[in-house]
């Protein structure tokens, strides 16, 4: 980091410790790293302090599984119950993996139904997401899971290599991220949480699947481009703030 932009950094930091105390925790898979971006950067956070809470591999589907690889359930209560108080902002966002390639590789692997795969995901992840409501009350907002990346026939790079075994094509995958991502919505919509809906800035109609800009540069990384997407999320997160 430039040490302009470093100085610009324990500005913000101080002039958050001395003037603005509230705190907005992301909670998530490794898509959630897109906001130590924007921490790091000068231009985002400077009347909210964020907190982030990563577990790589985190999946909805794997919410329901004490025994999961991740243990992101137990991580993900035990942050909410020691670090989320009632006036604190908590943004959710899961999925990816699940639409991904989880509820896929399942399917293929033991024969289950995608819809009802489905359906158990967004089941899993409401029961976590009630938790932080029993907290915070409305102050809990749910971001849609971003679209997939990983092209067909890319095997290079670890997550790529890793998911190779699933038959499932970009606009396959596409297709159940956004159903997804509806029943999420309406899950939100219930519940009167705020919802950011990723998909109408990330989706190219005309393809129907992500736009390319918005593509890592690095091919063989599955995030998204961070720059391009913290503004999706700034202006979202304005949006949604402001009105508290």
């Amino acid at each position: 980091m430039p040490f302009f932009f470093r100085f610009l950094y324990f500005i913000k930091r101080k002039i958050r410790s001395l003037f603005f105390f509230k705190k907005i925790h992301f909670i998530g898979d490794s898509h959630t790293e897109v906001f130590w971006d924007m921490e790091f950067s000068p231009m985002y956070f400077w009347r909210l302090t964020p907190k982030i809470k990563v577990v790589h591999g985190a999946t909805a589907t794997g919410l329901a599984n004490p025994n999961s690889k991740t243990q992101a359930l137990s991580i993900f209560e035990n942050y909410l119950k020691e670090k989320v108080k009632k006036d604190d902002f908590v943004v959710f966002q899961l999925g990816e993996v699940d639409c991904g390639f989880t509820i896929w590789y399942r399917a293929e692997k033991q024969g289950l139904s995608v819809q009802e795969q489905t359906q158990l995901a967004i089941d899993n992840y409401s029961r976590l997401v009630h938790k932080s409501i029993d907290i915070n009350g409305k102050k809990t907002i749910v971001c849609s899971a971003v679209l997939p990346t990983i092209q067909d026939g890319n095997n290079f790079g670890e997550v790529a290599n890793l998911r190779k075994e699933v038959k499932a094509n970009l606009k396959e995958r596409t297709l159940l991220t956004l159903d997804f991502n509806r029943m999420l919505r309406r899950f939100a919509e219930k519940n009167c949480l705020s919802f950011i809906d990723l998909d109408q800035s990330l989706l190219n109609e005309k393809t129907n699947v992500i736009h390319s800009k918005f593509l890592h540069k690095d091919s063989k990384n599955h995030h998204l481009d961070s720059h391009s997407l913290a503004k999706i999320f700034s202006k979202e997160l304005n949006f949604i703030i402001s009105k508290f």
